[in-house]
């Protein structure tokens, strides 16, 4: 029997802050190299210098802010208070404010789309230990002045995020959810999925669940509003949460920029935000564990 109680976090998955960057020459890929001297910047100060020995190529290593003019615990600071609820503008006039620190709004903007499509690339590497109970559902999502759908899939007793989709559709088919249920089977193959009535389930859960092998057999608890008076309350809780980071934006304006910050979101709430459950972040539960979103960064790379 699958227990129902709360997955503890699993030993020997933990990550360093302090990972050692390997100093490969980017020219010729060449690991004959020396430190030499320093690199000045006004804002991240010394940034170690080195000379590959073979083709005598000077670079300094990518540490996850490679280039960036900004402070990199003032860029994480940025992005961690955007999705904590401030608009991009109200991010802006915080840093001046308190840290008399210039900075527009479209800077806050191009950090969170670059290291949502960086970080979300290294973190669907990872296998977080799930509890196999899933609970779905779906979300309207303002976009350019239409309405665009998002999916998700939700392990209920981590509250870990484990896949989403975007579809720039409002009404959704089961080949959408076929697509979204079939990345979540790929990273644990449920014992349970939980969700509404929707009319595009069951064709979609014969697809991707089904098995005639009672050891791979799925159940699917439909969850019938009108007939019982049961809502699916976990993933109306997570959308209350999506809701009031979007409510101050307005809607987006662009289907891929929408993408990236709302799955960026995501990343946050499963690997930065406790949650009000667990007074831990869903990874942790997991079994994963980071610092803080400088050391994910450095981790993307």
């Amino acid at each position: 029997m699958h227990g129902e109680a709360q997955i503890r976090p699993q030993n020997g998955i933990t990550f360093s802050e302090d990972k050692k960057l390997s100093a490969v020459c980017p020219q010729c890929k060449s690991k004959e190299t020396i430190k030499k001297g320093f690199r000045s910047t006004a804002q991240r100060g010394k940034q170690q210098r080195y000379l590959c020995k073979k083709c005598d190529f000077s670079f300094t290593v990518d540490n996850g802010f490679w280039k960036m003019k900004k402070n990199e615990d003032k860029i994480c600071q940025a992005i961690d208070t955007y999705f904590e609820g401030l608009s991009l503008r109200k991010v802006k006039r915080n840093f001046y404010k308190y840290g008399d620190l210039l900075i527009s709004h479209q800077s806050v903007l191009n950090w969170l789309r670059k290291y949502s499509y960086l970080i979300g690339r290294y973190v669907s590497t990872l296998q977080p230990q799930l509890s196999g109970h899933y609970m779905t559902d779906e979300v309207i999502i303002q976009c350019g002045g239409k309405k665009h759908n998002f999916g998700a899939i939700l392990d209920k007793h981590t509250r870990y995020i484990v896949a989403t989709r975007y579809s720039e559709k409002e009404y959704i088919t089961s080949e959408d959810n076929i697509e979204l249920w079939g990345e979540a089977e790929k990273i644990h193959r449920p014992y349970k999925l939980s969700s509404d009535n929707h009319k595009t389930y069951p064709e979609a859960f014969k697809k991707v669940f089904w098995s005639r092998y009672k050891d791979r057999r799925v159940e699917h608890n439909v969850i019938n509003t009108m007939r019982t008076g049961r809502h699916n309350y976990i993933m109306e809780r997570v959308w209350n949460t999506l809701r009031e980071r979007i409510k101050i934006m307005r809607g987006f304006k662009a289907p891929w920029s929408a993408k990236l910050l709302i799955d960026g979101f995501f990343i946050w709430y499963n690997f930065i935000r406790p949650h009000m459950k667990f007074k831990d972040t869903p990874s942790k539960i997991t079994g994963i564990e980071f610092k803080n979103l400088k050391e994910i960064i450095r981790l993307s790379c």
